[in-house]
Protein backbone atom coordinates (compact mmCIF):
# COMPACT_ATOMS: atom_id res chain seq x y z
CA UNK A 1 0.00 0.00 0.00
CA UNK A 2 1.19 3.81 -0.43
CA UNK A 3 1.40 5.70 2.28
CA UNK A 4 2.65 9.12 2.06
CA UNK A 5 4.30 8.51 -0.67
CA UNK A 6 6.33 5.60 0.37
CA UNK A 7 5.19 1.88 -0.35
CA UNK A 8 4.40 -0.37 2.71
CA UNK A 9 4.38 -3.93 2.76
CA UNK A 10 1.06 -4.88 4.53
CA UNK A 11 0.87 -9.19 3.64
CA UNK A 12 2.57 -11.74 1.60
CA UNK A 13 0.66 -14.45 0.17
CA UNK A 14 1.68 -17.95 -1.84
CA UNK A 15 -0.78 -18.03 -4.34
CA UNK A 16 -1.04 -14.98 -7.03
CA UNK A 17 -4.93 -14.48 -7.04
CA UNK A 18 -5.17 -14.19 -3.83
CA UNK A 19 -2.70 -11.59 -3.51
CA UNK A 20 -4.46 -9.82 -6.24
CA UNK A 21 -7.71 -10.40 -4.46
CA UNK A 22 -6.60 -8.98 -1.51
CA UNK A 23 -4.73 -5.77 -3.19
CA UNK A 24 -8.39 -5.15 -4.40
CA UNK A 25 -9.86 -5.37 -0.99
CA UNK A 26 -7.34 -2.97 0.75
CA UNK A 27 -7.73 -0.63 -1.62
CA UNK A 28 -11.45 -0.03 -0.34
CA UNK A 29 -10.20 0.68 2.76
CA UNK A 30 -10.01 4.96 3.62
CA UNK A 31 -6.24 4.73 4.80
CA UNK A 32 -5.06 3.39 1.82
CA UNK A 33 -3.98 5.35 -1.62
CA UNK A 34 -2.93 3.11 -3.61
CA UNK A 35 -2.17 -0.95 -3.94
CA UNK A 36 0.84 -2.90 -5.59
CA UNK A 37 0.95 -6.49 -5.79
CA UNK A 38 4.73 -8.00 -6.75
CA UNK A 39 5.62 -11.38 -7.57
CA UNK A 40 8.79 -12.06 -6.19
CA UNK A 41 11.18 -15.42 -7.51
CA UNK A 42 13.40 -16.55 -4.69
CA UNK A 43 16.42 -18.92 -5.08
CA UNK A 44 17.09 -21.87 -2.78
CA UNK A 45 19.42 -19.50 -0.70
CA UNK A 46 16.59 -17.01 -0.01
CA UNK A 47 17.77 -14.30 -2.15
CA UNK A 48 15.31 -12.57 -4.73
CA UNK A 49 15.61 -13.69 -8.64
CA UNK A 50 13.11 -11.58 -10.55
CA UNK A 51 10.52 -9.17 -8.76
CA UNK A 52 7.37 -8.03 -11.36
CA UNK A 53 4.65 -6.25 -10.42
CA UNK A 54 1.56 -7.79 -11.52
CA UNK A 55 -1.42 -5.37 -10.14
CA UNK A 56 -1.64 -1.78 -9.42
CA UNK A 57 -4.32 0.69 -8.59
CA UNK A 58 -5.17 3.34 -6.99
CA UNK A 59 -8.15 5.39 -5.59
CA UNK A 60 -9.84 7.82 -7.46
CA UNK A 61 -11.59 9.37 -4.64
CA UNK A 62 -8.95 12.24 -3.98
CA UNK A 63 -6.42 9.97 -3.29
CA UNK A 64 -2.95 10.16 -3.43
CA UNK A 65 -1.64 8.50 -6.32
CA UNK A 66 0.65 5.51 -6.35
CA UNK A 67 4.62 5.93 -6.60
CA UNK A 68 5.19 5.33 -10.48
CA UNK A 69 1.84 4.12 -11.64
CA UNK A 70 0.64 5.69 -15.21
CA UNK A 71 -3.07 6.04 -15.84
CA UNK A 72 -2.47 3.20 -18.25
CA UNK A 73 -1.59 0.43 -15.58
CA UNK A 74 -3.79 1.75 -12.96
CA UNK A 75 -7.04 -1.05 -11.81
CA UNK A 76 -5.91 -3.18 -14.92
CA UNK A 77 -5.20 -6.93 -14.73
CA UNK A 78 -1.80 -8.01 -16.99
CA UNK A 79 -2.73 -9.66 -19.96
CA UNK A 80 -3.74 -13.45 -19.44
CA UNK A 81 -4.84 -12.92 -15.94
CA UNK A 82 -8.36 -13.42 -14.75
CA UNK A 83 -10.52 -11.80 -11.75
CA UNK A 84 -10.14 -14.19 -9.05
CA UNK A 85 -13.03 -16.51 -8.42
CA UNK A 86 -15.10 -15.43 -4.74
CA UNK A 87 -14.42 -17.47 -2.26
CA UNK A 88 -16.35 -20.43 -1.96
CA UNK A 89 -18.12 -21.40 1.51
CA UNK A 90 -15.38 -23.67 3.25
CA UNK A 91 -15.33 -27.12 4.37
CA UNK A 92 -15.82 -26.36 7.81
CA UNK A 93 -19.10 -24.37 7.14
CA UNK A 94 -20.44 -27.45 4.87
CA UNK A 95 -19.02 -29.97 8.15
CA UNK A 96 -20.49 -27.87 10.85
CA UNK A 97 -24.40 -27.36 8.62
CA UNK A 98 -23.86 -31.29 8.60
CA UNK A 99 -23.22 -31.99 11.76
CA UNK A 100 -26.10 -30.35 13.37
CA UNK A 101 -28.17 -31.43 10.64
CA UNK A 102 -27.55 -35.27 11.90
CA UNK A 103 -28.16 -34.13 15.50
CA UNK A 104 -31.41 -32.49 14.87
CA UNK A 105 -32.58 -35.80 12.71
CA UNK A 106 -31.06 -37.82 15.93
CA UNK A 107 -32.56 -36.05 18.35
CA UNK A 108 -35.71 -36.53 16.10
CA UNK A 109 -35.76 -40.26 16.00
CA UNK A 110 -35.41 -40.59 19.64
CA UNK A 111 -38.24 -38.06 20.58
CA UNK A 112 -39.80 -40.80 17.99
CA UNK A 113 -38.83 -43.85 19.56
CA UNK A 114 -39.57 -42.64 23.27
CA UNK A 115 -43.16 -41.88 22.35
CA UNK A 116 -43.72 -45.05 20.40
CA UNK A 117 -42.59 -46.85 23.84
CA UNK A 118 -44.97 -44.50 26.38
CA UNK A 119 -47.76 -45.55 24.05
CA UNK A 120 -46.65 -49.18 24.70
CA UNK A 121 -46.27 -49.06 27.88
CA UNK A 122 -49.63 -48.01 28.45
Amino acid sequence: TASGGRWLLDSVHSERDIAIYEGRKLLGERRVGAVKVVQETVAADGSPQLTRTVFQAERHSGAAPAPGATPDDTATLTPGEHEPARAQPSFVRYMTILLLSVSAIGLAAIGAMMALMSLFES
